[in-house]
């Protein structure tokens, strides 16, 4: 499955849980919202492992910028902080060794 339709498929999960929460299911909504984490958690990895991939081909800025984009999405998440900040932070250090050595030129 690729990240599109994954991210996707949390965003209609994120209307299902704000429609159980406005209709007083709260155990349906909390049963969605761990799917969704989930979901973002496989997000985050296929990025994470795309920029890792990209590494070999010279770090393509566009795949570094968008894995990038959706660890900082997963973030404003609360319910994911730690999780991917821990991604986030790899990530980074990831793009600061590359462009140390100048395989790497990223303007965010």
């Amino acid at each position: 499955m690729d990240c599109k339709s994954l991210r996707e498929q949390v965003t209609a999960l994120h209307c299902k849980i704000e429609s159980s929460e406005e209709n007083g299911q709260h155990e349906l909504a909390l049963s969605l919202n761990m799917q969704a984490e989930t979901l973002w958690s496989k997000v985050i990895e296929l990025r994470l492992k795309d920029g890792l991939k990209c590494e070999r081909d010279r770090f393509q800025r566009a795949n570094c910028r968008i894995a990038l984009g959706d660890i900082v999405g997963a973030c404003a998440d609360t319910r994911l902080i730690s999780r991917a900040n821990k991604y986030r932070v790899a990530l980074e250090e990831r793009i600061s060794y590359l462009e140390e050595r100048k395989w790497l030129q990223v303007s965010f």
